[in-house]
C-alpha cells in the first residue's frame, strides 16, 4: 500500500582512534536538525508526545519479518530515527538490549493500533485495543505474524 511519509535512519560510521591508548573505536552520527523526541524504548516506553507513525513502524516490522524481529527504541527528529534497538525472537544479535520474546510483548502491552496500522493493514495485536474511529480495512496481509507465546 502507499504511504505518503516516509521513515528513514541516519547513516552511521565507526571510527577507529589509532593515536590512542587501546585505539578505542567510537560510533558517530550526522547531527540532526530539530526537535529530538524519544518515542519508544526497548521495554515498553511510549512518550507522550505519541506519535502514529513510530508506533506503526515497529509494528510493521514484526509483521513484515513475521515475528522474527521488532525494530524499537525509536528516537530522532520527525520521522527521521537514530539508534534503535532490534528484540529478535532467538534473543540473538544485535547487543544486550534486545530482549528477545520478552521485549516483544512488553512493547505490544503498551503499543495501541493507530491510523498508520489500519492504512498498513497491521494485524491487530489486539483487536479491541485500536484506537477509536480506525479499523483494519480488507484482508490481514501476507506478512501478518501471529504474537509470540508469554514466557515467564
Amino acid at each position: 500500500r502507499r504511504v505518503h511519509g516516509k521513515v528513514d535512519f541516519v547513516e552511521a560510521s565507526l571510527i577507529r582512534c589509532l593515536q590512542r591508548q587501546n585505539q578505542p573505536v567510537l560510533a558517530v552520527e550526522p547531527f540532526l536538525q530539530g526537535k529530538y523526541i524519544k518515542h519508544t524504548n526497548n521495554w515498553g516506553f511510549v512518550s507522550p508526545e505519541d506519535r502514529n507513525t513510530p508506533q506503526a513502524f515497529s509494528h510493521f516490522t514484526y509483521c513484515f519479518s513475521k515475528g522474527e524481529v521488532l525494530i524499537c527504541d525509536i528516537q530522532g527528529v520527525d520521522d527521521f530515527y537514530t539508534d534503535p534497538q532490534v528484540h529478535s525472537k532467538d534473543g540473538r544479535g544485535f547487543g544486550t538490549g534486545n530482549l528477545g520474546v520478552k521485549g516483544m510483548l512488553k512493547f505490544f502491552e503498551s503499543h495501541r493500533c493507530n491510523a498508520v496500522c489500519a492504512h498498513l493493514r497491521l494485524a491487530p495485536h489486539n483487536p479491541r485495543d485500536l484506537d477509536a474511529g480506525t479499523q483494519c480495512v480488507g484482508s490481514v496481509p501476507q506478512q501478518a505474524a501471529a504474537l509470540p507465546a508469554k514466557t515467564s
